[in-house]
């Protein structure tokens, strides 16, 4: 697991931990769209190194968490910085890191923000980066997307000003990208080696990471509300039942007491209600 420098994840979710929501945001695009400036914007820490040459600064999937305000709220925030593995990447390399991401967001996220460039033309190229990325993610892991515009900085104050029409008349690609998304966007002053990329060229409208941040906390809201998480755990007596059915509950751990014939737990993970079931006997069906 690649963990960055300064990360509090051995501090989230212990006991007396207390936040207002947790929020857990994948970034995706193609090498060089500033997709670790973008990460280091929405955790309001440096933590991911950022590249200001031609080489990526990220060769493998990162997580950095970090705790920030919003809105006079405090919120947890972890963010999942995703390689492109699209070209140069060796297929088992790619699958190894696809593995780790997978890994980092079980068994939720709240959002995948696809991190594309504002300066430049949206070429055929980079769209078929995007849909490959799909591919190698799964289509589920595209479910609450937003699309992440950068270096808006760079664009002139007539062209930001009005950037909604301007996307009315982008190429076929970046349009399909936007009604996967369903519109969604936002867009990021900066570039990738500054890491001041917090805010939009419009100052008469919320920063770029709150406006981001209030989407995905929209996203992370209405799939909460719907969602219950279970698992029965079944195996022979002494297999380690009742260990695992504490770690999946971790903190809540030692809801399970060894040599319980069948018992059921509950326990609240990233907004998630966790349910969890422990058959003693092997044959025995135990309802969850």
């Amino acid at each position: 697991m690649h963990l960055c420098k300064g990360t509090r994840r051995a501090h989230f979710g212990s006991p007396g931990w207390k936040a207002n929501m947790e929020l857990l945001v994948l970034l995706v695009g193609k090498t060089g769209n500033g997709k670790s400036s973008t990460g280091n914007a929405i955790l309001a820490t440096p933590q991911f190194e950022v590249s200001t040459g031609i080489l990526s600064a990220t060769e493998h999937t990162q997580l950095a968490e970090s705790v920030r305000q919003h809105h006079n709220e405090e919120i947890k925030l972890q963010v999942v910085d995703f390689p492109d593995v699209t070209c140069d990447t060796a297929e088992e390399a790619a699958l190894k890191e696809v593995q780790l991401c997978t890994t980092l967001t079980y068994p939720y996220h709240s959002a995948t923000c696809v991190v594309v460039r504002a300066d430049v033309r949206f070429t055929p190229e980079e769209y078929a980066t995007y849909r490959k990325t799909r591919e190698l993610l799964g289509e589920h892991m595209f479910g609450n997307m937003v699309v992440v515009f950068t270096m808006g900085d760079k664009l002139p104050a007539d062209y930001t000003n009005n950037f909604g029409e301007q996307l009315k008349q982008a190429n076929a690609e970046l349009k399909q990208v936007l009604k996967d998304a369903d519109g969604r966007y936002v867009i990021l002053g900066g570039s990738p080696g500054n890491d001041d990329t917090n805010q939009t060229p419009d100052k008469d409208r919320q920063t770029g990471v709150t406006q981001l941040l209030d989407i995905v906390l929209s996203l992370h809201n209405d799939s909460v509300n719907i969602n219950t998480l279970r698992a029965v755990l079944l195996g022979a007596c002494g297999s380690g039942k009742t260990a695992t059915g504490n770690s999946v509950l971790y903190p809540n751990m030692g809801l399970f007491a060894v040599g319980d014939t069948c018992s059921k737990a509950t326990a609240t993970f990233r907004g998630f209600q966790l349910e969890v079931g422990c058959q003693k006997v092997f044959f025995v069906l135990c309802y969850v």
